[in-house]
């Protein structure tokens, strides 16, 4: 069980990882250039990039979302097993990659 938690607490610092940098570097980029793509619409350049960027941002808040909800699941298990602070620590860092996920692969928080 300790070799779980602590290859769930690896892969749970990833996913937040993944999804921090989604929130931070990611989504306003894209929304930069959601508003360049909108004033310049003629330009097909700008549109393109702004397309790989919401793709970008789509599916990797996708892996911060689905990874978010795996390790939640994995730590609410592993806090009734174990009963550890360190479950405890994958539990939230589970909630907030899903958060992450779910702020930027969904439409709940637009």
């Amino acid at each position: 069980m300790k070799i779980l938690l602590k290859i769930t607490l690896l892969f749970a610092a990833i996913v937040v990882g993944i999804g921090a940098y989604t929130h931070f570097v990611v989504a306003p980029d894209e929304m930069s250039l959601s508003s360049d793509a909108d004033t310049n619409y003629a330009n097909t350049g700008i549109q393109a990039l702004w397309m790989e960027k919401n793709e970008l941002k789509f599916n990797l808040g996708s892996t911060s979302l689905f990874g978010g909800i795996l390790i939640t699941l994995i730590g609410i298990f592993l806090l009734i097993k174990l009963k550890s602070k360190l479950a405890v620590l994958v539990l939230i860092l589970g909630l907030i990659a899903f958060y992450f996920g779910a702020a930027h692969a969904t439409h709940m928080f637009s």
